[in-house]
């Protein structure tokens, strides 16, 4: 009986011991790894970069170890543009506690005074991405209405100086854009012609265009008729001496379209035996589509 006292006093006070030695405060190194964020690996190389921060943290055994096991799938992340020394202080502690949970523990000191990340950057070669196998595909009564636009006007390639300079281009990838009815821009990837060489990356992989549409209406324009001659001739009397000319022209243009916009000609030859003489639209807006002109030809007399 004096043994089994003897034991459970002594099972009790190393209990107490190992409690009471636990929680009192002491140092406790812990190195925290690094995950530095918001450089671009296609313009940049790291150079150098500090991947773990070694931490002297000061609290009980208990908290020391709990810190320590919820780090170890863990990382402090760091945001960086292009080279950066930040100071080990107490504003990146207080970051620290924020992200990784430190918060309760009894002081942060480290053995280290900054961090440091590094880059340089890639060669690079400069293209304007130009326009290549895309389709428009328009909805009922709309159409193209300018120029498209693409968006970066300039793409570059960084990497190895002996692979950029066979590279001579850089063009958009097959694509097709359906249903346009109105304005609007619209992502297109870019034909990744990079991938043929080592070590070299865009500084983006797509563009973005801006494809402009319209409404379009049909409307009929009454147009006098040029006579064009290789020869001299005096005076000839053309039979119409005006045709109308149907189009398709942007809803935008409509109000604003005349006769002096369009010009129809009929070209003379002396030494052709025709009677009648096509009609040629050689000026109309940019924008427009002619459906038809009547007549396509006409008769004309010669005045001597």
């Amino acid at each position: 009986m004096r043994h089994r006292h003897f034991w459970i006093i002594l099972f009790l006070t190393t209990i107490v011991w190992f409690v009471v030695t636990m929680s009192e405060h002491s140092d406790y190194p812990i190195d925290v790894p690094v995950r530095w964020t918001g450089i671009d690996a296609s313009r940049f190389i790291v150079t150098q970069a500090d991947t773990v921060l070694p931490l002297v943290v000061t609290s009980n055994c208990f908290n020391a170890i709990d810190r320590y096991l919820s780090i170890r799938n863990k990382a402090y992340v760091i945001h960086v543009d292009g080279d950066t020394v930040i100071k080990v202080g107490k504003a990146l502690f207080d970051d620290l506690s924020r992200q990784m949970g430190f918060s309760g523990t009894h002081g942060i000191s480290s053995t280290v005074e900054t961090l440091r990340f590094a880059t340089t950057e890639r060669h690079r070669r400069g293209f304007v991405p130009q326009l290549r196998d895309v389709d428009f595909l328009f909805a009922s009564q709309s159409g193209l209405s300018g120029q498209p636009i693409l968006q970066p006007d300039t793409v570059w390639l960084y990497g190895d100086t002996a692979s950029l300079q066979r590279i001579t281009e850089v063009v958009t990838a097959p694509a097709t854009i359906a249903n346009i009815s109105d304005s609007g821009y619209f992502q297109l990837a870019l034909k990744p012609v990079w991938k043929h060489f080592p070590n070299v990356y865009p500084s983006t992989d797509s563009v973005t265009i801006f494809v402009p549409a319209d409404r379009y209406v049909e409307t009929t324009v009454s147009v006098p008729v040029l006579f064009k001659s290789d020869g001299a001739i005096r005076q000839v009397r053309l039979y119409p001496d005006h045709v109308d000319v149907t189009l398709w022209v942007p809803l935008s243009d409509y109000q604003a379209l005349s006769e002096s916009h369009i010009e129809a000609v009929v070209r003379y030859d002396p030494t052709s035996s025709l009677t009648s003489l096509p009609v040629y639209i050689t000026r109309f807006p940019a924008q427009s589509r002619i459906k038809s002109v009547a007549p396509a030809s006409i008769s004309f007399v010669i005045i001597r």
